[in-house]
């Protein structure tokens, strides 16, 4: 390693340590927050009946609120199902809204 290397790692070592660095109750919060929202996401991803579905997900302390629109009924349930058997997960507040397709009235006579 050269001298400017050292150098440079011993300043990130230093600047490392200072308090403005380090982590706070909010900012370890945060990341808890964080990494419940990807397990969330990840668990409808993998599973067979909702990997198709794109939602918006939001997880504070353990409450994880979803919300989005399903393309037809009958998946809610099985979102709710995944997301609450994530580790962590407390409540799912759910916020889903159902597109119907419309049906011209040529079509339905």
């Amino acid at each position: 390693m050269s001298i400017i290397t050292e150098e440079a790692a011993k300043r990130v070592v230093e600047w490392a340590r200072r308090p403005e660095f380090q982590p706070t109750p909010a900012s370890e919060q945060a990341l808890q927050d964080l990494t419940l929202k990807a397990r969330v996401e990840a668990a409808l991803a993998v599973s067979p009946e909702t990997r198709s579905i794109s939602l918006h997900v939001l997880a504070e302390q353990g409450t994880v609120y979803m919300w989005g629109v399903f393309p037809g009924f009958g998946v809610e349930r099985e979102v709710l199902r995944v997301a609450g058997g994530v580790p962590g997960v407390r409540e799912v507040v759910p916020d889903f809204r159902v597109a119907l397709e419309r049906v011209c009235e040529d079509a339905a006579h």
